[in-house]
Parts: structure tokens; C-alpha cells; sequence
């Protein structure tokens, strides 16, 4: 009974929607950060079109670009949601670009295809950040359990750090599946957490 009580915030529907659009998104996020390198070294054709660049050497380029695009986006868009108010719709926006930038990748491997995608899933993943953190907070049931709900929303953080790699097992290993098809998956999740959360009524 007590252990129901303290998860009692899965009970309402708003924070459950968030929930698992976050656990879709950061699931996407899981796959591209644990697989990007693999996918370089086998999927992508940097050998021939950068020589000179190992490939973990591109991916810390890819890193660096992801990153200073993410940076941006989110901070931009976060005063911009400040402004408009409509959480839900920044989010959603945030989880395209994401899927956005996941397909590139899987659909192009030929560079500058990766280049390309990551700059995209950058764009995404900060925008996605900042507004996903405020519309949590704009989520939370009740005040008074604020500490203890976010430590049920952080759930969704860490679960997919579980999820991805048992997934990449089971689509690389058991099915035979390429490197870039595990980024149209990742796609798909991210597309997928953006839709849910345009479900959501109270957080507007």
C-alpha cells in the first residue's frame, strides 16, 4: 500500500502522458549516443570520404556540432515556450527534429549524411531538453510531492538507458539488423514520443 501510495503520481493522466513520451524520446536519445560510433565504423563510408579522421575522431566532431546546435535551440526555445506558453507543442517539436535528424542518419550514411543528421538531431534534442523539463515541472501533480514525482519522472530518463541496448541486441544481434536501420527505430521512438504528448490537457 505504501509503495503504491509513493508512485501514486502515475495515477493522473497528464503526468503519465509526459511520462511516456519522455521514455519514448530518451530511448531515441539512448540509441543514438550508444551507437553513433558503430555506426560510423561500419554503416557510414567515413574511411573513404575522411581518410585522414579516424572515426572516432568524426564522432567527436559530430559530438561538438550536436552539441553547439542543441545548445542554442534550447536556450532560444526556451525563452520562446516562456513566451508562447504552449509547452506540449515545443516539445512536440523538439521530438521531430530529433526523429528529424534519426532519419537522416539512417537513411543517408554517405557523408556528409551523418554530419547532416547530427547538426538536425542536435537542434532536436536541445529543444526537446529545455521544454521537456519545464513541461515536467508544469506536470507534477501536487506540489507538496514535488522531490518524490520527479524522482518517478526520472525513471523515464533511466529506464531507456536499459531499454536501448537490450533493443540494439535484439535487432542486431537476434534479427541481423543494420546499424542504420537501429537509427529509423530510434526515429520512430522519437516521433512517436512527440505525438504523445500533444495528448496532454492540463499542461498547456
Amino acid at each position: 500500500m505504501r509503495l503504491s501510495r509513493s508512485f501514486s503520481a502515475l495515477a493522473d493522466r497528464d503526468f503519465r502522458i509526459v511520462f511516456g513520451s519522455r521514455v519514448l524520446v530518451q530511448t531515441a536519445m539512448a540509441l543514438n549516443n550508444l551507437y553513433l560510433l558503430f555506426y560510423l565504423q561500419q554503416d557510414a563510408d567515413v574511411a573513404s570520404r575522411l581518410p585522414s579522421m579516424r572515426p572516432e575522431a568524426v564522432m567527436g566532431l559530430l559530438i561538438a556540432g550536436a552539441t553547439a546546435t542543441g545548445l542554442t535551440c534550447g536556450f532560444i526555445g526556451g525563452v520562446w515556450s516562456d513566451r508562447v506558453g504552449n509547452r506540449r507543442l515545443f516539445v512536440a517539436v523538439g521530438a521531430v527534429g530529433l526523429a528529424v535528424g534519426a532519419a537522416v542518419m539512417a537513411l543517408t550514411p554517405a557523408w556528409p549524411g551523418p554530419l547532416v543528421g547530427q547538426l538536425i538531431y542536435g537542434l532536436g534534442s536541445g529543444l526537446f531538453a529545455t521544454t521537456d523539463n519545464a513541461l515536467v515541472a508544469e506536470a507534477l501533480p501536487k506540489r507538496e510531492n514535488i522531490g518524490r514525482d520527479l524522482g518517478i519522472m526520472n525513471i523515464a530518463i533511466t529506464v531507456p538507458q536499459i531499454l536501448a541496448p537490450a533493443l540494439g541486441i535484439l535487432l542486431i544481434t537476434t534479427l541481423d539488423w543494420s546499424l542504420s536501420a537501429l537509427f529509423g527505430v530510434a526515429a520512430v521512438s522519437a516521433l512517436a514520443g512527440g505525438l504523445v504528448v500533444l495528448a496532454a490537457r492540463r499542461t498547456l
